[in-house]
């Protein structure tokens, strides 16, 4: 149908309009698929001469099939004006019409002329896909997204790749992302917008679908306005007036993020077959054995299904009795049931539940076992002494393990916290990947996998890795609601950490009962926790670098601290009912990991809330800390190097993780997340964990031919034990290590031998890799910056939304539908608490902060960083003087920079005066103005005026000629020498960084400290570059200072010696050196040296290691002398590296800030 006459048009009558407005109109029109009004309207134009014209004319063509005379204009607009816009144009029409020889042609020409255009890629990608070439592809769109990291015509063909691999959710991901708009950013095109539109309707995704349609809609009508009026402007017509809306047609304004469109519905219970004598059964046993008079909703249907061994995939609420769906019917039938558990916590939790009676017939085998122990358990397991059986995923690697399940006959495997499977759950292990080969090993018994949050994209990924099929549904789905009416959600918006400070203080005081406040970081839990004691609430901190975290869990668990404020590491398995509010002070990374911590409230179903604190900028902060933290290529790199030093070529190796982590300088999770990339990528091959010793005592009196020859090869002493290196006796008797351990295992189970393993760990090789390994890596890398974006877009839209919240993760997660819930502040405003109706509560009077600040500093003088810490109850600050003042804390809401700017404002205005001692030390005292004001503190109200309007800008002086050294006043100026600007760098020689390299991770052993303690990466790399020749030479590369000099100086030096000739020395360039020289009269600020000991020794004791491992007596002599004010003048004292800087570098500014 026509578009023309919806805007009082015919072909005929466009004849008058300007071309700018005329240009308007056919690409609205082309816009929106209106091609044959675009046709007659430039035929009415006939013959074109704008090339914005021509090109729509070329486009409606094409849209209609009318593909040769599209391709006959566009080869003749080439001639009025050529570029390789134009040829590209070309070259997608020639894609268009199947006429794929003709496109390549035509995009090798363009790379003839152009090398450099990032199009050519968007266009072999499209041809390659087209010719299912599905790697090359890939490859192609994920180069043309290097060279254009913002656009967004690749991400559709991305989605297409994955869909044909079979992988609907990174397709769906690649989808979202493509229609995903950030802050600032232009909205998506229509033609976009229809595109991934039929991506969504491939994968039944109707809750996008709808969106997409709701949006293309609203578009229509802004767009038909905004032609509408261009129209009558190019008449000379008056704009049209606004219509006056009734009030009943009024628009409600629209919330700032959009509501979600429900999800597919939950499945139905009475659909699950249970029959009246399953339910007698059930209920009987839950009698008996539990307690229990009753069952809750959906228990029996789990149950009966588990008892009838089919596959079940159950997600419930937190608090809804997952553990009876599993631990009952282990007990109710014989045989053996596994229960892969994500934490040792989850498993002490879940064994210290059971009935005492039931104790006995259970068993955790983890890490906390000893080595007799755990020897002992695992036979107990084979002899079936146990009916349910606690694992971690690793456990599943080692196939001692696996042959006692084997014995012991496993009936049932239970995968706990099953969205850690999916690379989509908000808490993915790579080891749990490896359950689905596990479980084809052990015959493939009946799983139930439980959890309580997996939205529908995480349930088809759990299914796909645990079974490796798409089309074929192998779980029976099995969930209840996410609604919990007594959880009262709330977001409360803040302007600054002063403000979300005071809330939360207020939050705190006010609310009866238990609560918990999640925080980003260990420090800011910290933080926290000591700002809410000194405020009088009764809080404790808790993250994993604690060393009593049971002991800090128990105190909140028995209600002896009221309030604990944790970062993620608390909470899971910690089961109390009675906690009355959970507040994050930050938002989480994901929705999910918001939905279940905030379901840690209210299980005893009481009135909980649940309060998510934000301000402004944190999207942009979660996405920064999500980059931050994501593994990049250089780190993948690192790991696969040191993986290949440690693997013997052609057969499998040893891994030690602790070693590997030190080397790659990494951490244990993020260096485990990269060797799974790796084995994904085809790089590494894991196998089962192997031991590294094995201890086997041939038994007397058997005879058993085959077993009597490996007697004989292994060259064993009958009746004795015997130790032998594991991998050593594959290779001497021609076994792979997994086929030795299988008839070692075997030879044990009959009587024949007795084998004891001895340190079990990781098994790799390195196979041939694979030519598009990159390729396959940088996909990977690509697909998890994918998932990481879309759980911060989710959480935000969660964070913003104006539609009931509970409805919100109703949809998202996979619940019923609901519009209104009386328990949200969208439903029901004024919900976020007593007398807090926003987030921009007011501080305390300003004024009155000021008069603390003075009152303070008339009962003593103090030092500006001492003043600060004190009012802030700074209790890591090396003044211990500060904590014992009653005083201490008094303004704990008020960070530190908002402090000091207090005290800056208070020195302008002339209420203080600062006294600066002879040693250097300056003190700040009460000015009369200051007495005064005391007695009148209205003269403090021109501090909290309103500041007057701006000036218009300076324009900054020219930049120096040169960098101003560093000044250590009050002595003379240091002398710093800098390299020249036009000197070239050297690459570091390969032979001597390795060797160098190889000689810190054995010094690293031998010190019992992490490799970067005993020299960084940048250090061993200049020295491969300028060979120095004695410890002299050492000093003037920066990044080793006196200490470690004197102590790995000369083991250095002999290693570069033994790789280079004085002869070939001498004419080697000489490092760069940009260190301060200090004039040798020069003495340290008693008072900065005497702060920087105490902040070193504090940081030792939080950081468990020895003082010189902070800083060397002698580096803090010398910035006690320096006195540098930024991290680039601190990494020019001696003995301060970019390592140091980066790990310690702002403590250390702070510390002489605090001191001028």
């Amino acid at each position: 149908m026509s578009m023309l006459p919806s805007f009082e048009l015919t072909p005929a009558s466009i004849r008058p309009l300007s071309n700018p407005v005329l240009r308007r109109l056919v690409n609205y029109l082309n816009r929106w698929e209106a091609f044959e009004d675009t046709l007659a309207c430039l035929a009415e134009h006939e013959p074109l001469s704008l090339v914005s014209l021509i090109d729509a004319q070329i486009t409606a063509l094409a849209r209609v099939g009318r593909y040769p005379e599209a391709i006959q204009i566009a080869e003749t607009r080439l001639t009025q004006k050529d570029s390789n816009t134009a040829r590209m144009n070309l070259a997608n029409l020639y894609l268009e019409s199947g006429d794929l020889d003709a496109a390549s042609a035509q995009i090798r020409e363009i790379a003839g002329i152009d090398t450099t255009f990032g199009r050519i890629h968007l266009a072999q990608g499209r041809i390659a896909l087209l010719q299912g070439q599905l790697d090359k592809a890939e490859a192609a769109f994920l180069e043309y997204q290097k060279q254009y990291q913002f656009t967004r015509s690749h991400l559709p063909y991305l989605a297409q790749i994955a869909l044909a691999r079979g992988d609907r959710l990174t397709a769906a991901a690649y989808a979202v992302r493509a229609i995903t708009v950030g802050e600032g950013e232009s909205p998506v095109a229509v033609a976009m917008l229809r595109e991934v539109r039929t991506l969504f309707i491939e994968l039944d995704d109707d809750r996008r679908v709808a969106e997409i349609n709701a949006q293309i809609a609203r578009r229509a009508e802004v767009e038909r306005e905004e032609i509408l009026a261009a129209l009558a402007e190019d008449r000379g017509e008056k704009s049209r007036p606004e219509r006056v809306r009734t009030p009943k047609e009024t628009t409600p304004a629209r919330p700032t993020a959009p509501a979600l469109a429900p999800a597919p519905p939950l499945p139905d219970l009475n659909t699950v077959p249970v029959s009246e004598q399953e339910r007698t059964d059930i209920l009987a046993a839950a009698q008996g054995m539990f307690s229990f008079n009753e069952l809750r909703p959906a228990q029996a249907e789990i149950i009966a299904c588990v008892r009838r061994r089919e596959n079940v995939l159950t997600i419930l609420p937190t608090g809804a009795g997952k553990s009876l769906c599993y631990q009952l019917p282990a007990f109710m039938s014989p045989g053996l049931t596994l229960v892969v558990s994500p934490l040792i916590a989850l498993m002490k939790d879940q064994l210290d539940g059971l009935p005492v009676n039931l104790r006995p017939r259970a068993v955790a085998i983890n890490s906390t076992l000893d080595g007799p122990a755990l020897i002992r358990a695992i036979e107990e397991i084979a002899a079936g002494r146990y009916q349910l059986v606690y694992v971690a995923p690793e456990r599943l690697r080692q196939l001692p393990f696996l042959a006692a399940l084997t014995q012991a006959g496993l009936t049932q495997l239970v995968i706990d916290e099953a969205h850690c499977v999916s690379v989509w759950g908000h808490d993915f292990r790579p080891d749990y990947l490896y359950i689905a080969g596990a479980w084809e090993e052990l015959n493939r018994p009946p799983i139930l996998a439980l959890t309580a949050t997996a939205p529908p994209r995480v349930r088809e990924d759990i299914e796909r890795r645990l079974f490796g099929s798409v089309g074929e549904r192998k779980f029976r789905y099995i969930a209840l609601d996410t609604f919990r009416a007594n959880l009262r959600l709330s977001g409360l918006r803040t302007k600054g950490d002063d403000k979300k400070r005071q809330l939360l203080i207020r939050l705190c005081k006010e609310r009866k009962g238990s609560g918990i406040v999640y925080a980003r970081s260990r420090a800011r839990c910290e933080e926290l926790a000591a700002m809410l004691r000194e405020q009088g609430v009764n809080a404790v901190h808790y993250h994993a670098g604690m060393d009593d975290r049971a002991g800090v869990q128990e105190k909140f668990m028995s209600g002896a601290a009221t309030v604990i404020v944790a970062t993620i590491a608390f909470g899971m398995g910690v089961d109390k009912a009675d906690i009355r509010y959970i507040i994050h002070y930050d938002p989480p990374d994901s929705v999910e990991a918001y939905y279940q911590e905030a379901g840690r409230a209210g299980r005893d179903g009481l009135p909980s809330d649940c309060i998510l604190m934000y301000a402004d900028g944190d999207k942009a902060r979660l996405t920064r800390q999500t980059n931050q933290g994501a593994i990049s290529i250089e780190f993948l790199r690192t790991v696969y190097g040191w993986m290949k030093r440690m693997l013997p070529p052609g057969k499998p190796g040893l891994v030690n993780l602790r070693e590997l982590v030190m080397v790659a300088e990494g951490e244990e999770v993020k260096t485990r997340v990269a060797l799974s990339l790796l084995e994904q990528a085809g790089l590494l091959q894991r196998h089962h964990d192997a031991p590294v010793q094995v201890t086997l005592r041939p038994l007397p009196d058997q005879s058993d031919d085959a077993f009597e020859e490996f007697v004989e090869s292994a060259d064993l002493t009958p009746h004795q034990p015997n130790q032998r290196p594991f991998l050593q006796l594959a290779e001497r008797l021609r076994l792979t290590p997994s086929a030795l351990e299988y008839r070692l295992l075997k030879w044990e189970f009959a009587g024949l031998l007795e084998y004891r393993p001895i340190g079990r760990t990781y098994l790799y090789s390195l196979p041939t890799p694979p030519a598009d390994a990159a390729r396959r890596l940088e996909a990977l890398l690509d697909q998890y910056a994918v998932i990481q974006g879309q759980r911060v877009q989710e959480i935000w839209e969660y964070v913003r939304t104006g539609y009931c919240r509970h409805g919100h993760l109703a949809a998202y997660l996979g619940g019923a539908p609901r519009e209104k819930c009386e328990s949200c502040d969208t439903c029901k405003p004024g919900l976020n608490g007593k007398g807090i109706s926003d987030a921009d509560a007011d501080l305390p009077p300003e004024s009155e902060q000021y008069r603390t600040i003075l009152q303070t500093l008339r009962e003593k003088s103090w030092g500006r960083g001492n003043l600060t810490a004190l009012l802030n109850g700074n209790r890591y600050w090396p003044n211990e003087a500060i904590k014992t003042s009653p005083i201490f804390g008094t303004l704990s809401f008020r960070s530190v920079t908002e402090l000091d700017k207090m005290v800056t404002r208070l020195l302008q205005g002339g209420f203080l005066g600062e006294k600066t001692f002879s040693g250097g030390g300056v003190a700040l005292e009460l000015t009369r103005k200051g007495q005064t004001a005391l007695n009148n503190p209205r003269l403090l109200d021109e501090l909290t005026a309103p500041p007057p309007p701006a000036r218009p800008p300076v324009p900054p002086p020219a930049p120096p000629a040169a960098q101003k050294p560093l000044t250590p006043a009050p002595y003379p100026e240091p002398r710093v020498s800098t390299p020249s600007a036009a000197a070239p760098t050297p690459e570091p020689d390969a032979k001597l960084l390795a060797d160098l390299r190889a000689w810190r991770v054995q010094r690293a052993h031998g010190d019992n400290v992490p490799p970067y303690v005993v020299a960084h990466n940048a250090f061993l790399e200049d020295i491969a570059r300028y060979y120095p020749q004695s410890k002299d030479e050492l000093l003037q590369i920066k990044g080793f200072g006196a200490s470690r000099v004197e102590k790995y100086g000369e083991e250095i030096l002999a290693l570069v010696r033994a790789n280079f000739s004085t002869s070939q020395i001498s004419a080697l360039p000489t490092p760069p050196t940009q260190k301060v020289e200090i004039p040798p009269n020069a003495e340290p600020d008693p008072d900065l040296y005497k702060a920087l000991q105490l902040w070193c020794l504090a940081r030792a004791q939080k950081d468990k290691v020895q003082t010189y491992m902070i800083l060397p007596k002698e580096t803090i002599r010398l910035l006690a002398i320096v006195r540098p004010q930024t991290l680039q003048d601190l990494e020019r004292v001696k003995g301060m590296g970019p390592k140091k800087v980066e790990m310690f570098g702002e403590e250390i500014i702070g510390v002489i800030r605090e001191m001028n």
